[in-house]
């Protein structure tokens, strides 16, 4: 009886520390799934890939023509829009060798032209363009919006957009040419599902503040970087949050790079 006693006494604490060691185990590994995942967003994160493609566009001087298309509204169950868009916005951009820029901004309700004069001194001037005739714009709120030329446009998309900032990342995809340019492919993906799986077993602090942001969102999407330059050359967003039953589908598109005419001052 007392060997018998004994060897259960054995077996018991053998099979209680293999079960505190696996418990140790996951819990390490899904330690170390969190800090991955905030690294990845990090380093990959869409926003990041975003803001670095727009900034080489901007220095870049060899002038370019764009479009951009930004509409967000009410969605039914199926995801389809539904009555009204809150928001529906198409720009036409014209940037030439000194960085002026032309911008055409339509809306249901009509178009307006705007001409953005930047100095060699960093002054930027915003005129309205009607009639052949320029007035000051630089204080009114869309003047000041048409002043950060396509970056306002994204700010627009972000400040709806939040899970593209907080918990998405772009993937690398092959290569496709934009505009007779060679691009870098990447795919936008969710990192939701992730987030949410590894919160189930360990309280990350940083993850959390970032899922409860972000709220619940799904994206599908794209983005091409110029090869040569680091350029961002087209942009494609379809961004739904379920819970408010929202949308909002964002894309942007270089259609001419170089050859683009001075604009007159």
């Amino acid at each position: 009886m007392k060997n018998l006693l004994l060897a259960l006494i054995v077996l018991l604490t053998v099979t209680l520390g293999c079960s505190l060691t696996d418990d140790v185990k996951e819990a390490v590994e899904t330690v170390d799934d969190a800090v991955a995942l905030l690294q990845e967003i990090n380093d990959s994160g869409t926003w990041q890939k975003i803001s670095s493609g727009l900034e080489q566009l901007s220095e870049q001087r060899q002038g370019y023509m764009a479009v951009a298309v930004l509409q967000e509204g009410a969605i039914d169950a199926t995801g389809t829009f539904t009555g009204s868009l809150s928001r529906d916005t198409t720009i036409n951009l014209q940037a030439d060798t000194e960085n002026d820029i032309l911008v055409d901004v339509v809306r249901p309700s009509g178009t307006t032209t705007y001409f953005v004069e930047n100095s060699s001194s960093g002054d930027t001037r915003v005129y309205q363009v009607a009639d052949g005739r320029y007035s000051c714009a630089s204080d009114t709120e869309e003047g000041q919006q048409v002043q950060k030329g396509i970056e306002g446009l994204f700010d627009e998309y972000a400040l709806a957009a939040t899970g593209v900032q907080l918990l998405s990342v772009a993937k690398e995809s092959g290569e496709v040419t934009v505009a007779d340019r060679s691009a870098t492919h990447y795919v936008l993906e969710s990192r939701i599902p992730k987030a949410k799986e590894i919160l189930e077993k360990f309280d990350n602090a940083e993850l959390r503040k970032r899922l409860e942001e972000a709220g619940n969102f799904t994206i599908t999407g794209s983005i091409d970087i110029d090869k040569d330059t680091d350029a961002m050359l087209r942009f494609a967003s379809d961004y739904q949050n379920p819970d408010q039953q929202r949308r909002m589908t964002f894309n942007f598109e270089v259609t001419q790079w170089g050859g683009v005419n001075d604009i007159p001052r």
